[in-house]
């Protein structure tokens, strides 16, 4: 478990889950069941982020992915303008760092990809990869994401399901005088 000096970055499921999901998204009353969870819990983690109480960040990417996938991808939309708003309140929170990709990271991931470390999937895959690199520029070790097989590859960075019965949000170290 990184340190409080050490944030957590989180991924875009994790906000579109906190913001996005609706009851609508699950199929059977099972699946609703389960997305209940994961909504509460990506909820409750993303409110210790903007307390204070995690030490989070997102990545410019994420702001933009989710601002995609809520506006078009879940079933019920988010009007553009409440998406822009909860993305502009992401992008601009005390609480939140928020990272951007480097040129450098930019670049890496396709020397990375020319190296032959990994046979990349077609596609949507290279956004995990520059996600990865990016925080990988930014200092970041450890990311929260459901999908923790799409950052398995790189050996730089370590994955977390937050939505995992076993994940708790760790509690902030209280500093004694």
């Amino acid at each position: 478990m990184p340190s409080e000096a050490e944030p957590f970055l989180l991924d875009t499921n994790i906000l579109v889950y906190a913001y996005a999901c609706t009851q609508e998204d699950a199929g059977t009353p099972a699946e609703a069941r389960k997305l209940t969870s994961k909504m509460k819990k990506c909820r409750s983690l993303l409110s210790a982020a903007l307390k204070g109480e995690l030490s989070a960040c997102v990545a410019s990417q994420n702001i933009a992915e989710f601002y995609a996938v809520a506006t078009s991808q879940v079933a019920r939309p988010i009007e553009t303008a409440q998406a822009a708003m909860i993305a502009r309140a992401l992008a601009t929170s005390s609480a939140l760092r928020m990272i951007l990709e480097t040129d450098e990271s930019f670049r890496e991931v396709f020397a990375w990809i020319e190296a032959g470390k990994r046979e990349p999937d077609r596609g949507a895959w290279i956004h995990d990869c520059r996600l990865a690199f990016s925080a990988k520029a930014n200092g970041i070790r450890t990311i929260l994401s459901e999908n923790v097989g799409d950052f398995a590859d790189f050996d730089f960075i370590k994955v977390i399901n937050p939505l995992d019965p076993a994940f708790e949000i760790p509690k902030p170290e209280r500093k004694t005088c």
